[in-house]
């Protein structure tokens, strides 16, 4: 039986969640999404389809730190025996003492940052050649693919004319 007032549970599940990180994931989201609008208008292909299987994506993400935080609650709620984290060498690697301290919600948050990231050099990719090269370096198909569809944009042409000039 729980030793514990739900109140107790409660207030010990919300601070340690990392409510900080979690508010940063939501900005990349939300900032990763409306650049997507921005750069599909740019290049004129933004319809209604796309914009809507874009939010549909992002409410998915949304709802992943949402079980990093159901994770973290169920960890604390449940108090999971401190000798598990013993035997598993868990708190040689992470230094945590139960599974209530497994940072889960902050793996999560740090993936779904670097995916915005990325994203958002895709979406770059898509009007700019120089985040073209740098995802070049990431992923060679895909940059080959946006070259060929590539709308040329008056600073593009004025950066390969400076190239071209310079050799």
């Amino acid at each position: 039986m729980l030793d514990h007032s739900f109140s107790e549970i409660l207030l010990a599940v919300y601070v340690s969640i990392p409510w900080a990180i979690i508010m940063l994931t939501y900005t990349f989201i939300f900032i990763d999404y409306f650049y997507g609008i921005i750069v599909s208008i740019i290049i004129k292909e933004a319809t209604s389809r796309k914009m809507v299987k874009g939010l549909q994506k992002k409410v998915f993400v949304l709802f992943v730190p949402a079980l990093g935080i159901l994770a973290k609650a169920f960890f604390v709620l449940c108090d999971l025996p401190r000798t598990w984290a013993a035997t598993s060498q868990i708190n040689d690697f992470l230094g945590v003492v139960n599974l209530a301290d497994f940072p889960i919600c902050l793996l999560f948050c740090i993936a779904i940052i670097f995916m915005e990231c990325y994203s958002f050099l895709e979406n770059s990719a898509k009007i700019d050649h120089r985040a073209r090269n740098i995802l070049a370096h990431f992923n060679h198909k895909l940059a080959e693919e946006l070259k060929k569809h590539h709308i040329e944009l008056e600073d593009d042409k004025d950066d390969d004319e400076d190239l071209a000039k310079a050799s």
